[in-house]
């Protein structure tokens, strides 16, 4: 700068400090440089920095008006400007640009300063200048609505509600809910829908984000406030007080009561669970166990099962119902790891709504206040930390699923634990044996049974063990990582064997029969017969544990053991495994043994030695060494046979020979039974010295009385005492009889008449001497009759030689059945490609649509299900294979393992799955579905495709683009997207609901044309962005501007400095 402008300048800036002169030398003033003058103001430190810009600033306004030209003017404003925005003053940059017109760039310092009310204001006096001069067309880089978005968010941002809405209430009311709902305002929301008259919407949010009484309040449909109600029931009952316990009670009664109005079953089953859980009533909660059930609600009564656990009422009234419970978690388990039924998904998809989980595709929108149960299982994950701040949050589908599966885990270990914790009803084994029982908190029978008590006993026992086979399953059917962290699982299977083995005891006992079962046959088969439910578990666990038996024994054992040959053959019978089980590991055993030998045989021929014994011979088995055999002593050599009971049985069976010596045996086998009485009388008098707590009172005094006894009647009248006392049994003769003809007054008796005893008969005297010299001979010459054929063994040979036949023929029935089933299957292969496929080569782009087929479980196009219970399609899922058309194919028949019971409900709903597909309301639901499911794919696929193309663009252009008006404008086009997609989404789930397949066209196209609309919107906006890209990257004007003043701007270094300030004092205005 020269050295008059020097002076000028100078003299203008020492004029500055003396304000009552200005006037006299403004000419002079207007002449200078703008920055001439604060350069020189600062530079003689007559003034601060922005302190002198202001003066300045404010004299050139002033000299304007008076003496200088529009384009002087013009040049100052532009100036001072560009020193504002140097000295990072934006709001005076601002209004100096918007005083000269230059509206973008007075908008761009309104921004930089986040003034963006501001901004927007200046936006709407732009377009008011522009109305005024008959222009319509903007050249703004951004719109009102745009600035008053951000404004919106940094109010909220502050903490500046009130503030927030003032300025959301210049948008239009669509974009008010958009950033509403985004910043997570819904009480905001919730009041704008009900000003708008939009209740519904409203109700539909507050529920979503986990204010369920809130949501029943603003709704009028009835399902929708149930389900509200329900959800709140949910998440309260856990931590219900005393306080709020009257509530609790008005709020579920009503959700009852409009459930059933609405027909809503598993509405109604919920609620009578937590009707049920909130004080632990045990008929409720049992009430609503069972409705889950039948409406395979799995989830629903695996909670209610838990519950009930809880309960006090007598044990075995909760393990007759857990099976079935448990049956039902693992299918979910296998339902989440794969549903392949409609009946799985259904039951994947009510355990989701049970738990407040919304799939969202690839994620899932968990609601913490029903949630509640598996938010610790969530909790851990580090990815979920923050988004765990609002009522709801998103996670992955697999770590829902993860989460689900570890809960259920839980939930089977404490039930499964309480169940095996329980002390259920016995028979005293002491009371049994005869021996004293002097445990005071025994709480078994001391007494003969009554009948149902003994089918108790019984059915606890098969319980017991189907629990436990349970349990095997589950290690089958949960991820091997998660079974690996539960040590309470491990603590639960450590002895899983333990109820076979009391389950073998009670059906095969050391002791004597019951009476209660052996005196009635048809009572006998019903106490012992297992049920349906509990047949396979048991089944599994039996097998189990004789090939885990089978495999712990060596050579010799597997070969000569009886013991271990007897418990394999009582095994098969229980689990509907004999004979062919039996001849199965006989076959194979006997291989082994062959095998063995001829292997040692060629070794020794080539070495020309000899052969040396083998060990062991035949999701003579069953023989003994003649001489050495001997049961009635062996009975009475081992004390455990004593308390056992075994040697009383072995007693008893002797006795009973005796007295019938004289009718079906010849009548010198008396002297061989009663020869050692006198000897087992020594020896139990010598064990009651040592132990006296042992030796049963009853069976030393019926041993003594037939050591004593001189008639055959003392030891008929002993036994029928003996017999009395420890079972309330008696002895009955037995003769055959066939009535020819009908008497009148009684039926024909054609078999055995059972007819009481009849003492008197026995007169037969027991000379023991005249006895000795027969016994004497017959032990001489008993060697011969090992030559003889025992007619016992030819009676039984013809047995099981029918046994075999009647086995043989059941298989090739079982082959016949299979083959007709499998051409039954081809068939309706065959007749199912027939059928025309609307979606058939064709895929949809998203994933939206809701796909609904029948399988042999379920019509989902009709809402009708075949299989009404878990347990009729437990372990078999992977047999269902999806039809061509619109179903799956019928399942295979599995074979021999199957009960009877389990073919009849297979082929019940085969049948029923068959005349379904048949009926005209299916074929017209199923035409009507088709149409449907083309028209999405042809006309809505591709919009909601555009849709997200167009949200991933705007994403792009977003972070590409510096402006800084521009982050809310592209959030909001986004969200009114997704927003626009996710209620066609909700509508599609709506028709899958309700089965509407008819309608669905005119909802789908009602909601797709408000996603057109906003397609549309977001791509001008796209167009809108990418035109005011160049204003946006920089500006041109300021570049000039910085270039012109570059030496100059060198001595305004300490201008830049104080932006921290002056932004403080501005936030508070």
């Amino acid at each position: 700068m020269g050295d008059t402008s020097s002076r000028l300048c100078l003299g203008v800036a020492k004029d500055l400090r003396n304000w009552e002169v200005w006037h006299s030398s403004s000419r002079i003033w207007g002449t200078a440089a703008f920055g001439g003058v604060v350069k020189a103001v600062v530079h003689h430190g007559l003034s601060k920095p922005h302190v002198a810009i202001e003066r300045v600033h404010w004299l050139f306004l002033t000299v304007w008006s008076t003496s200088v030209s529009l384009l002087t003017f013009a040049l100052q404003m532009k100036d001072a400007a560009v020193y504002y925005q140097k000295s990072q003053c934006y709001k005076e940059a601002s209004e100096c640009y918007e005083q000269i017109e230059e509206f973008d760039l007075a908008i761009k310092m309104y921004c930089q300063e986040e003034l963006y009310e501001e901004a927007a204001k200046a936006v709407e006096r732009y377009e008011e200048m522009l109305n005024a001069k008959g222009q319509m067309v903007s050249k703004l880089s951004c719109t009102a609505n745009q600035l008053y978005l951000e404004a919106a968010a940094k109010y909220l941002s502050m903490n500046r509600t009130e503030e927030m809405m003032r300025v959301l209430s210049k948008l239009d009311i669509e974009d008010q809910l958009e950033f509403l709902k985004s910043r997570g305002c819904l009480r905001q929301t919730a009041d704008l829908l009900k000003r708008e008259g939009r209740e519904e919407e409203a109700a539909k949010l507050m529920k979503q984000h986990g204010f369920a009484l809130e949501a029943a309040n603003l709704t009028a449909i009835k399902e929708f406030r149930a389900s509200c109600l329900l959800a709140a029931a949910r998440a309260a009952v856990t931590c219900c007080s005393e306080s709020t316990l009257a509530d609790m009670e008005v709020i579920l009664r009503e959700a009852l009561e409009l459930c059933e109005q609405t027909g809503h079953k598993s509405g109604i089953a919920e609620a009578v669970f937590l009707q049920g859980a909130l004080k632990g009533d045990f008929v409720r909660l049992s009430n609503a166990y069972w409705r889950f059930l039948s409406l395979n609600h799995s989830a629903g009564a695996v909670e209610a099962l838990f519950a009930l656990c809880r309960c006090s009422t007598a044990s075995q009234d909760i393990l007759f119902m857990a099976p079935r419970g448990l049956m039902a978690l693992l299918s979910l388990v296998r339902g989440l790891k794969k549903a392949a039924t409609n009946v799985e998904k259904d039951m994947v998809k009510s355990c989701f709504a049970y738990f407040g989980i919304v799939p969202t595709g690839d994620s899932c929108q968990v609601s913490q206040n029903e949630a509640e149960p598996i938010l610790k299982f969530l909790s851990d994950k580090p990815s979920l930390k923050e988004k765990k701040t609002k009522g709801d949050f998103s996670v992955s589908t697999e770590e829902v699923k993860s989460a689900l599966n570890q809960h259920l885990l839980s939930r089977l270990c404490s039930i499964t634990h309480e169940l095996l914790n329980k002390h259920y009803p016995d028979i005293c084994v002491k009371f049994i044996a005869g021996l004293n029982c002097e445990d005071k908190t025994c709480e078994n029978y001391h007494r003969p049974l009554l009948r149902h008590e003994a089918k108790t006993i019984f059915q606890c026992k098969m319980h017991l063990v189907a629990i436990n086979g349970l349990l095997l399953e589950a290690t089958r059917t949960f991820p091997k990582e998660l079974l690996n962290q539960c040590k309470s699982f491990d603590i639960l299977t450590a002895d899983k064997y333990a109820s076979c083995k009391a389950l073998l005891q009670m059906f095969f006992p050391n002791h004597f029969h019951l009476r209660i079962l052996s005196e009635n046959p048809k009572a006998c088969k019903e106490t012992l017969e297992f049920s349906n439910v509990i047949s396979k578990p048991c089944r599994a666990l039996l097998k189990e544990y004789i090939t885990f038996k089978f495999k712990k024994e060596d050579a010799v054992a597997r070969r000569e053991s009886t013991d271990l040959w007897l418990s394999v053959m009582q095994v098969f019978i229980l689990s509907s495994g004999y004979p062919e089980e039996l001849e199965k590991l006989l076959s194979k055993e006997e291989d082994d043994y062959s095998k063995e030998l001829n292997f040692v045989l060629v070794k020794s021929k080539g070495r020309g030695g000899k052969a040396k014994g083998i060990e062991g011979r035949h999701a003579k088995v069953l023989c003994g060494v003649h001489g050495m055999f001997n049961v009635l002593l062996d009975a009475f050599q081992d004390p455990d046979c004593i308390t056992s009971g075994e040697a009383e049985r072995t007693v008893v069976l002797c006795l009973v020979m005796l007295l019938n010596a004289d009718q079906v045996q010849d009548s010198k086998y008396r002297s061989y039974l009663c020869h050692y009485f006198p000897e087992i009388k020594a020896m139990l008098n010598s064990m009651r010295k040592d132990t006296p707590s042992k030796v049963p009172e009853r069976l030393l005094r019926v041993v003594e009385q037939v050591s004593d006894a001189t008639h055959v009647r003392e030891i008929a009248v002993g036994l029928q005492e003996l017999l009395k006392e420890r079972d309330a049994e008696y002895l009955v003769d037995c003769r055959w009889k066939w009535d020819s003809a009908y008497t009148q007054g009684h039926p024909p008796i054609r078999g055995i008449l059972y007819e009481t005893i009849n003492l008197d008969r026995f007169v037969t005297s027991l000379d023991k001497t005249e006895y000795a010299d027969e016994l004497e001979k017959e032990l001489e010459g008993v060697h011969c009759l090992e030559d003889q054929k025992d007619p016992l063994e030819v009676i039984a040979l013809s047995k099981q030689q029918k046994q075999e036949q009647k086995a043989s023929a059941q298989r090739q029935l079982r082959r016949v059945f299979h083959f007709v089933s499998l051409c039954m299957k081809w068939k309706r292969k065959a007749c199912s490609k027939a059928e025309p496929v609307a979606m058939e080569g064709e895929e949809f782009l998203s994933d939206i649509f809701k796909k609904a087929d029948i399988d042999q479980t379920q019509c989902d196009l009709c809402g009708v299900r075949f299989i009404q219970s878990s347990e009729n399609y437990f372990s078999r899922s992977e047999n269902v294979e999806p039809d061509a058309s619109e179903a799956v194919t019928p399942m295979e028949v599995s074979g021999g393992e199957k009960l009877h019971a389990e073919g009849n409900a297979t082929s019940v709903a085969s049948e029923a799955y068959t005349e379904h597909r048949n009926t005209d309301e299916h074929r017209k639901n199923n035409a009507a579905y088709k149409h449907y499911a083309d028209f999405f794919r042809r006309k809505i696929d591709p919009i909601i495709y555009d849709g997200l193309e167009v949200v991933e663009a705007v994403t792009e252009k977003t972070y590409t683009q510096d402006g800084l008006a521009y982050k809310e404008g592209s959030n909001l086009r986004q969200r009114k997207i997704k927003e626009n997609i996710k209620k066609i989404s909700d509508a599609v789930e709506e028709i899958y609901e309700r089965k509407d397949w008819a309608k669905a066209e005119e909802i789908i196209t009602k909601q797709a044309n408000k996603l057109v609309a906003t397609i549309d919107e977001a791509r001008k906006w796209l167009k809108k962005m990418d035109s005011h890209r160049i204003k946006e990257e920089g500006f041109v004007h300021d570049r000039d501007l910085e270039n012109e003043v570059e030496d100059e701007s060198m001595a305004f270094e300490e201008l830049v400095n104080k932006k921290l300030s002056r932004k403080k004092g501005r936030c508070g205005k």
